[in-house]
């Protein structure tokens, strides 16, 4: 692993070890390189290598605007090798020693650090360790800046390789039953360390950070976490209230999910102005002109309307007759010009598309399905755009694993992430029956899973997506999966918040190729979550299936 990586220079230690900031040689960009020394000999190594390889799958499959993407990972005989994406930015820490941040600065921060904390809980991933080191913040083309966690997961890694405790963790910002190791990370006391986060950075400091790690914990403990007010005045009452939520000493006083913390979080209107950016176009009041009106008035017969002040009347129902007459002819001669470039069938099929009405108290509902072109037909593969008029987000996997190796439409926030669900692997199809146009560019879908090889994927086992309503939504949306598939029928399941229990689709594709999967969820609200699991199933647990995720594309009603 290291001849492919030429290391340039060292960026920092911390206790899991040096980080260099590295080329890497085939692909021709800069990277982190990162070796985790074993502490134990070979014999040892064995013990903790199956975790490792499992917790570091999980790593590696996240893929998140809002998180550092590992790239590479493996083990040797000294220990671990990772390879991680490098990232010029400026750190929460480097930041706050400048000052503290607006609470704009602060309200985005913690709007982007619940992204990345829900996609890592999905996958089963906690931070537990997150201190304004974690943090990196890029600027935004359109003002402020993005904020991203840089070492998840890197905490319980390092405990592994090493075989003994390493605590990468500033115990003033660490939530206190994590003190001394004796509990596991999880969502509240990830949530916890945001509020401390926040808290820090309104701040401007911590008022025990000059404390000694017991210390933290009792104060914590005992709930003398002085109120953000006291140091931050100019703060809204209601965002310090829900810092102040996130920064309780006492468990069950933090909110239980990340989806609790983003609701609240969403219901809160920060009163301070955007950033005026150059190149930013703002919205302008003018004064609509004074147009001139027509009063139209019926005649007697009422099959006519003729403006009034034009006693000509016979003259003017001519003329509605003629470009009449002309608008039939301007129509025919459309019709057939499409027909001879072939677009009437592109025109029957877009009027098609149209989703019929979903019954009343229906909260998700499975349109008719159909397969867009067979196997048998791979060598003129369809076309299908995904940007249209009513385009929200959409996804292509252009390699194989779907989970990392995609394609996504800039700026868009509706599909967080896809994880694999199952212990499959996945492999590279050479033709597609499908094609996607998207941001002006064909897109060649390659993700595809075959049980004829190693790692066969089983009944039950396929792909879970997460989906994101953004908080300014409004009206139904349409979720809809492009699946290759040989011989493979899907479950769908779909999880929605206060839904006590998943809605199950069966689908069964007429043939092998690409089927195509709409999905309505009716009454969206700002702010929540969907769980959305496309799984293989067969009649014959021991049938010879393939399957594959090519895409999905979110659209408006």
């Amino acid at each position: 692993m290291t001849e492919r990586y030429q290391i340039i220079k060292l960026i920092d230690k911390d206790p899991a070890g040096g980080m260099y900031l590295a080329e890497d040689t085939t692909l021709e960009r800069k990277v982190v390189f990162r070796h985790i020394e074993s502490a134990g000999e070979d014999v040892e190594q064995k013990s903790w290598v199956k975790d490792f390889s499992i917790f570091a799958g999980k790593l590696c499959a996240l893929q998140h605007p809002n998180l550092l993407t590992i790239y590479d990972v493996a083990t040797d005989e000294g220990g671990v090798s990772m390879v991680t994406q490098f990232i010029e930015g400026e750190s929460l820490a480097e930041r706050l020693a400048k000052g503290a941040l607006p609470q704009m600065g602060a309200y985005r921060m913690a709007s982007d650090l619940l992204e990345a904390l829900h996609a890592a809980h999905a996958s089963g991933v906690f931070h537990g360790a997150m201190h304004t080191g974690s943090i990196v913040r890029l600027p935004r083309a359109t003002g402020g800046h993005r904020y991203l966690v840089i070492d998840l997961g890197l905490n319980k890694l390092a405990t592994m390789v090493k075989g003994r405790d390493v605590h990468i963790a500033d115990p003033v910002l660490l939530a206190p039953e994590l003190h001394e190791g004796k509990n596991e990370p999880d969502v509240r006391a990830d949530l916890f360390m945001l509020g401390q986060l926040c808290y820090t950075a309104l701040a401007g400091g911590h008022p025990f950070a000059e404390d000694s790690p017991e210390q933290c914990v009792a104060s914590h403990m005992a709930g003398e976490l002085p109120p953000l007010t006291e140091y931050a005045p100019g703060v809204q009452p209601d965002f310090a209230a829900w810092v102040m939520h996130l920064a309780s000493g006492e468990r069950s006083q933090r909110p239980a999910s990340v989806k609790e913390a983003m609701t609240s979080l969403h219901a809160i209107t920060i009163d301070e102005p955007l950033p005026n950016v150059p190149g930013e176009t703002h919205a302008v009041v003018a004064t609509p002109p004074v147009l001139a009106t027509a009063e139209v008035l019926v005649s007697a017969d009422e099959e006519t309307v003729v403006p009034s002040g034009h006693p000509e009347k016979k003259s003017n129902i001519r003329m509605v007759a003629i470009a009449s007459a002309l608008c039939l002819l301007v129509g025919i001669a459309l019709w057939l010009g499409l027909r001879r470039g072939g677009e009437v069938e592109a025109a029957v099929a877009a009027a098609a598309s149209a989703y019929p009405a979903v019954p009343e108290g229906v909260w998700v509902h499975l349109h008719d399905t159909e397969i867009v072109n067979t196997m048998k037909n791979r060598d003129t593969p369809v076309a299908v755009n995904l940007d249209t008029e009513k385009t929200l987000d959409w996804t292509v996997a252009t390699d194989a694993p779907a989970s990392s190796k995609r394609k996504q439409k800039d700026g868009a926030r509706y599909i967080q992430s896809i994880l694999v669900s199952g212990a499959f692997k996945e492999f590279n199809m050479k033709k597609n029956p499908v094609g996607y146009t998207a941001a002006g560019e064909e897109v060649i879908p390659q993700a595809v899973t075959d049980s004829n090889k190693a790692h066969k994927a089983k009944p039950g086992e396929g792909w879970q997506t997460i989906l994101s309503v953004p908080q300014k939504h409004k009206g139904p949306v349409i979720v809809i999966f492009y699946l290759v598939q040989s011989h493979c029928d899907f479950d769908i399941q779909v999880a929605g918040p206060n839904q006590n229990q998943p809605m199950k689709f069966k689908v069964s594709p007429s043939g092998p190729g690409v089927i195509k999967i709409p999905l309505e969820i009716t009454n969206p609200e700002g702010g929540d979550f969907y769980t959305i699991k496309t799984l293989a199933a067969t009649k014959d647990a021991k049938k010879v299936f393939s399957m594959g995720i090519n895409a999905i594309h979110v659209e408006s009603r």
